[in-house]
């Protein structure tokens, strides 16, 4: 079961590499990649219409590397009812450099994916609203900065750790996708707040 609305926030080195997973484990969610980044309160603002209002209120929103500061997270708390989870997928060291050089990207949706790891990689490439997406080979590496990253977002994790809003979630590389799946769907069942 799950509230009216969820609103969860994705964290996690490539954040972007788990929209394939997040898509099997909770199909009916919309995913959101707030453009604004530069203008904090254009970024508020639009991200917070777009998980308050809308078709998919029932079914629930994901919302990726967003809130990027605790300030940020404070009025983004207050404008929408808080949010109910914080999933921060941790992918093993070793696993990093397996995935380097490998990468995917659609040229119209922005989705990354990884050709060696078969939880991001598409099988049916299904992410442009359910059109084909236009994979080609890129130079992006969405885990280049994980040092840089995990120092800019460890204020924002403790500040919801210090909610009980955030779900760990362990990457498996070798996993097939649909295990990966169902054990997402079960971590954040058990851990949504109400």
């Amino acid at each position: 079961r799950m509230p009216y609305n969820p609103k969860v926030v994705v964290y996690g080195p490539g954040a972007r590499l788990y929209q394939n997973i997040l898509q099997r484990a909770l199909p009916g969610f919309t995913h959101h990649f707030p453009t604004a980044q530069n203008d904090e309160e254009l970024a508020i603002r639009e991200t917070s219409a777009a998980v308050t209002t809308g078709p998919n209120l029932l079914d629930g929103h994901f919302v990726y590397d967003f809130p990027k500061s605790v300030g940020q997270a404070e009025k983004f708390d207050r404008i929408t009812e808080g949010v109910n989870l914080v999933i921060y997928f941790e992918l093993d060291r070793s696993a990093e450099s397996e995935l380097t050089g490998k990468y995917l990207k659609c040229q119209a949706c922005g989705a990354i994916f990884n050709a060696g790891w078969v939880v991001s990689t598409p099988k049916l490439r299904e992410n442009c609203n359910r059109k084909l997406c236009n994979i080609q080979a890129t130079q992006d590496d969405p885990l280049a900065q994980t040092s840089d990253y995990q120092s800019l977002t460890t204020p924002l994790i403790n500040f919801y750790e210090e909610r009980g809003l955030v779900t760990r979630f362990a990457v498996k590389p070798e996993e097939e996708i649909e295990d990966a799946a169902d054990r997402l769907r079960k971590q954040v069942e058990a851990a949504i707040k109400w």
